[in-house]
């Protein structure tokens, strides 16, 4: 769950490669780290399993938690065909909260993301991701998150950020991941170079 990549994509090219890249040469005298410990194909409650491990080997400041899609593909992949019954996302927005909380339990500031969108055909699935996406807003907000991480909106209706498949997203979709993340990281934590001066009255 500490972030999710395609099995497909190589991992210089994934976002927290990217990520980690940007951090380290724009903060070159700190030292700053960025595990990846996605998953491909990993479903949230394997995330929910599988986060303690994580959070323990790791000990992270920050948790990136982008979840929830592999739940939402292999849903629509199992279900029968002319089955049109929408999908739950209840237990997907469940699983998404347990990995928040417990992640703040463990003093582990998260920044949650919205599921990337989609270019397929099947109308029910950009439909599915819009509905957990507001349940991703709703938990950032009971949680006293903040403001979401946006993946969503900043890569919907633009040309080449997301694949063939329709599903995941490109070279280009995952560098402009990471330049959503560096720019939320920076804009929360960020300590200015040098202290701004003061003049007295």
């Amino acid at each position: 769950p500490i972030p999710g990549i395609s099995n497909a994509m190589q991992p210089l090219n994934a976002y927290p490669a990217q990520l980690h890249n940007l951090l380290t040469s724009t903060y070159a005298t700190q030292l700053i780290s960025v595990a990846n410990e996605g998953l491909g194909g990993e479903g949230a409650a394997q995330g929910v399993s599988r986060i303690t491990s994580s959070l323990l080997s790791v000990q992270p400041e920050v948790l990136l938690l982008l979840e929830g899609f592999n739940d939402i593909s292999l849903s629509f992949a199992e279900r029968s065909p002319g089955d049109t019954t929408p999908i739950s996302i209840a237990p997907i927005a469940a699983n998404l909260q347990s990995m928040v909380l417990n992640a703040q339990g463990r003093g582990v500031e998260v920044l949650l993301a919205t599921l990337t969108p989609v270019t397929d055909a099947r109308k029910e699935s950009r439909a599915t991701i819009i509905a957990l996406n507001a349940e991703i807003r709703g938990i950032a907000a009971a949680l006293g998150l903040g403001s979401v991480v946006d993946l969503y909106a900043a890569l919907d209706g633009v040309p080449g950020l997301i694949g063939v498949d329709g599903f995941h997203p490109t070279a280009t979709g995952y560098r402009r991941m990471a330049d959503i993340f560096f720019a939320e990281i920076v804009s929360r934590y960020a300590i200015p170079a040098r202290a701004p001066s003061l003049t007295g009255p």
